[in-house]
């Protein structure tokens, strides 16, 4: 509950994305860094934008004509964030980030000596064939891409092992470097360093090749979702097109 003899750091303190945090912090005039800090290149990058890692998010619904809940959910987060110009999602403060946070690049580190690739980190690569809005920012980026999982609990590294393939929930991601980066493979390496009695199972490298068939399925639902997204911006009247008029086509992170 907010009520207006709430100080800052109370406001700050509030879920991100809370509207009346937002409006509250207007009401005071408080400026969107002092309430949640300075955003980093990381989040100014996809502001506003359609990304890789929220791809498998973008379902049809049983008719196959509209969008599914999961779907709909995600294009107000993208609309909030024209409005209020602060991320509708918050990727700090979990156990399971900030593991994933503290060993992805031990775990880089670990894949390029294990495979001979060199990549490269931190770039936003804005996909070519739509309106601006699409983008993604692989782990790493070579002769192919890189995305990296280093799971909290057990269960989604010990099914990988097992299954040997890229859990359902990563696919769209992982296709979704290949159409941003246009590379023909992307490899999904899952890693846990607990493992270390059995050095063999820290980590798996998964080679995924570019699948025409899943590609031409993808784009076409983050293109259509493109194109509802810019419907209902337009209807805003958010001017979208000048927010986006000095990107370029890799953004450094």
């Amino acid at each position: 509950m907010i009520t207006k003899t709430m100080n800052l750091q109370a406001v700050k303190d509030l879920p991100l994305g809370d509207l009346e945090g937002l409006a509250l912090a207007k009401a005071g005039n408080v400026s969107i860094s002092e309430l949640i800090g300075e955003l980093t290149p990381f989040q100014k990058a996809r502001l506003g934008k359609i990304t890789g890692s929220q791809f498998g998010r973008i379902k049809r619904d049983k008719t196959g004509k509209g969008w599914s809940e999961g779907a709909e959910s995600y294009m107000s987060e993208i609309i909030f964030e024209w409005i209020t110009g602060m991320p509708a999602i918050d990727f700090s403060g979990n156990n399971a980030t900030e593991w994933g946070e503290k060993y992805e690049t031990e775990a880089i580190r670990r894949y390029e000596f294990k495979t001979g690739r060199k990549v490269k980190r931190s770039q936003f690569y804005k996909a070519k064939g739509f309106e601006g809005l699409v983008g993604c920012t692989p782990d790493g980026i070579g002769e192919r891409g890189l995305e990296v999982k280093c799971p909290y609990g057990p269960k989604a590294h010990i099914g990988t092992l097992i299954s040997g393939k890229v859990p359902e929930e990563y696919k769209d991601q992982v296709y979704g470097h290949m159409l941003c980066a246009e590379r023909d493979w992307c490899d999904f390496v899952s890693y846990d360093p607990r493992m270390k009695k059995r050095p063999d199972l820290e980590m798996i490298i998964i080679e995924v090749e570019k699948n025409f068939i899943y590609m031409e399925d993808l784009t076409g639902r983050i293109y259509d979702f493109e194109q509802e997204l810019i419907k209902r911006l337009d209807t805003l009247e958010i001017d979208w097109r000048k927010g986006i008029e000095n990107d370029t086509e890799t953004i450094p992170v």
